[in-house]
């Protein structure tokens, strides 16, 4: 149970909320509020306020319209401030993010009466690195000629120079804060990419920059803060680190992530390992090129200066076998001009003996990028330890400048041992297995193969990282449940059987102010043909040009056929995704509105989620069909794969799920407040003439 003290802080800061807004509560908000307050209450705590039980898992599909945003605001900041623990907010999408930093944070902490902080935490690419800015500075002047820090395309022309010291005199002056976004002109995605560093690169406070780097002034901020906004990409970089490197630590944080049903697709994304034949190959020629200057530095100390000629040859040795990788995988891409993917198993291989030979290639990688690692993690403490009071004889100049060299190639290589590790890692058997592919990427004049290999299922890796570590995590969306079920969530994401959920009724009467239907025309959307000449009736037919219209496609080429197919009428009034920037379609679309006449947006996934048109902005949604995506990525193939092996239905299992999803959140984008109404068109007669029809319609609101 809640100690009284907090229950009644929790109490006490929703009725000023409500009181000071002038609003009514919510039946959906206090339900939600109150089942927080029951997870955080079974939680017991250790002398040192640790959590001693497992307890303090929340999951909660609060339906659109609830005020979820301050329900768990109030809900957690209450309770974390007693506890002295720090709250994450975690959201998928950037309009959410903003919608919380800049809208319900603000309003929480006007009117609740809870006294807090509150930031917005953002990666170590967003932040200029000030000591490779002066580093390329001096290198444009000639100053140095030490251009290991950066890669092999750099220019040297006056307008760079300028440009360079422009920032340098704008983050000396405070005019600039040294964020990306923040800068006022341009910077190309190179360019940028030259100005920041990664975790090996970056040498802390032995930086003789530490004073004053962006970086860490801004995660000064995050010390002082007792709420943290982040993204799911940037919790999950912190917690493959351990926790506690970017954000809080978990065992004192309680963390809650919004569009929750994005979690275990984004855990996948981050712990896949990749490995660039480009990349890795200009790495150990840069390794090469600095031989020469490095050496004299390791003969300095005993424990580096027997390392040296092993390094190098071992360098030498990665090389040769990346070539031997290279035409292997050319052998295997063959002389095609375009991007391909290959799926690396037994059955998608040609021949047996190509998958062992593959193996064979990237076991001897790891191999000796395994002694690399080894080798340049000794040369990176060694040069710390010169920087440290004990010092030794490589002088601090030295160690100042080799680090961030160092670590650099650390990093690089590290990811590549990583790769080799994973994708030779052999299976266990009745557990899931690895997915394994090769890209071939060509675009314009460039050309790159990259090896690839991921985890096919996000559950072991969560419960490891985040479940287990984590003080108290409150996960929610509005889309978690499939006919009306956790069950997807649950495997999906590993969530553990101690977990409370929930749902939470939208305040919304879908009934009376939604008209859903699979209109006559409508065929079965696999039919494509004829499939693509009903949406274009549709249009011409069902949608008027003077309503507020939003027409989500699945294919951005049958997307491109309706266009193409209709009027010359309909065709000067569509905004359609990719003419221009997202943020600008909206505008428009809503200024044309504000005008007194219509407008139409063709949009892809991207405007199916996280877009909010309320009240006259949007009238009409037409759906073209059930959002089904098709299991040829390679973790998708891999897991439909297992499952079938298993005697598993992929297709009710993966597909029919992640569909029910997708189309409740298309769903959502209509019906944005009490007082909006309109129709839904959705152009896939399949919702009723298949079987899997029926847990489509039992997992959308009981619309009119």
């Amino acid at each position: 149970m809640l100690p009284e003290p907090v229950k009644l802080s929790i109490q006490t800061a929703y009725r000023d909320f409500l009181a000071n807004k002038s609003l009514k509560p919510r039946l959906g908000q206090k339900q939600m509020i109150a089942h927080i307050a029951r997870a955080l209450g079974d939680i017991q705590l250790c002398a040192d306020n640790i959590r001693a039980n497992d307890a303090g898992v929340a999951v909660v599909e609060a339906g659109t319209g609830t005020g979820k945003t301050v329900a768990y605001l109030i809900g957690t900041i209450a309770y974390a401030l007693a506890q002295k623990k720090k709250v994450v907010v975690s959201t998928a999408t950037i309009a959410l993010q903003e919608q919380i930093l800049l809208k319900d944070l603000p309003d929480v902490k006007t009117h609740s009466g809870l006294k807090f902080e509150y930031v917005l935490a953002k990666g170590r690419r967003r932040y200029l690195c000030l000591f490779k800015l002066d580093q390329l500075i001096q290198l444009h002047q000639g100053v140095t000629q030490n251009n290991a820090l950066f890669e092999d395309h750099l220019t040297m022309d006056e307008k760079e120079l300028s440009k360079l010291n422009d920032m340098l005199l704008k983050y000396g002056s405070g005019k600039w804060n040294g964020e990306y976004e923040s800068w006022e002109g341009s910077i190309e995605e190179q360019e940028w990419s030259d100005l920041t560093s990664n975790h090996q690169e970056c040498t802390r406070n032995r930086c003789p920059m530490f004073s004053n780097c962006a970086l860490f002034k801004a995660r000064e901020k995050l010390e002082d803060a007792d709420v943290i906004v982040a993204n799911h990409d940037l919790l999950l970089s912190d917690l493959s680190m351990g926790g506690g490197t970017i954000l809080s630590s978990p065992k004192d944080t309680i963390y809650i992530i919004d569009e929750g049903h994005h979690l275990a697709e984004k855990a996948l994304d981050h712990f896949a390992a990749e490995l660039s034949i480009k990349a890795t190959q200009a790495s150990l020629d840069q390794a090469k090129k600095i031989q020469g200057n490095l050496k004299p530095v390791m003969a300095l100390d005993d424990s580096l200066h027997k390392l040296a000629d092993p390094l190098f040859k071992d360098i030498q040795i990665a090389s040769e076998y990346m070539l031997g990788l290279r035409y292997l995988l050319e052998s295997m891409t063959g002389n095609q001009y375009e991007s391909m993917t290959i799926r690396v198993t037994k059955q998608t291989l040609e021949t047996e003996s190509l998958h062992h030979e593959l193996y064979d290639q990237i076991g001897m990688l790891k191999g000796v990028f395994s002694k690399i690692v080894s080798i340049f993690e000794s040369i990176q403490k060694v040069l710390k330890e010169s920087l440290s009071e004990q010092g030794n004889d490589i002088a601090k100049d030295h160690a100042e400048s080799w680090l961030p060299v160092i670590g650099r190639l650390l990093f690089r290589f590290t990811a590549c041992m990583e790769l080799c590790f994973a994708f030779t890692k052999e299976d266990k058997e009745g557990h899931p297995p690895q997915a394994r592919w090769v890209e071939k990427v060509v675009f314009n004049e460039f050309n790159d193969m990259h090896i690839k290999c991921s985890p096919i299922v996000a559950s072991g890796l969560l419960d490891y990282v985040f479940w287990k570590p984590s003080f108290s995590v409150i996960l929610t969306s509005a889309t978690l449940t499939v006919g009306q079920k956790f069950d997807q969530i649950i495997s999906r994401a590993g969530i553990p059987d101690y977990a409370h959920f929930h749902q939470v009724e939208s305040p919304f009467q879908y009934d009376r102010q939604v008209r859903f239907s699979v209109p006559d025309i409508a065929v079965e959307a696999n039919f494509v043909e004829n499939h693509t000449a009903s949406l274009i009736e549709a249009m011409e037919t069902i949608l008027e040009k003077d309503n507020a219209n939003l027409v989500l496609f699945s294919s951005r080429k049958q997307m491109n056929e309706v266009f193409d197919g209709l009027s010359a009428q309909w065709q000067s009034i569509i905004l359609k995704q990719n003419q221009m920037p997202k943020n600008q379609i909206i505008t428009e679309h809503q200024t044309l509105i504000d005008g007194g006449g219509g407008s139409t947006i063709f949009g892809l996934a991207s405007f199916a989620e996280g877009v909010d048109l309320p009240g006259k902005y949007l009238t009409h949604l037409m759906i073209a069909k059930i959002p089904f995506s098709t299991p040829d990525d390679p973790i998708s193939a891999q897991l439909s794969q297992w499952i079938e092996e298993n005697g598993g239905n992929a297709f009710m299992s993966i597909t029919v799920p992640d569909a029910a999803i997708r189309l409740v959140q298309a769903c959502g984008r209509l019906i944005r407040t009490e007082q909006d109404t309109g129709y839904i068109y959705l152009m896939d007669k399949r919702l009723q003439t298949k079987r899997y029809g029926a847990t489509l319609r039992a997992s959308l609101p009981n619309f009119g």
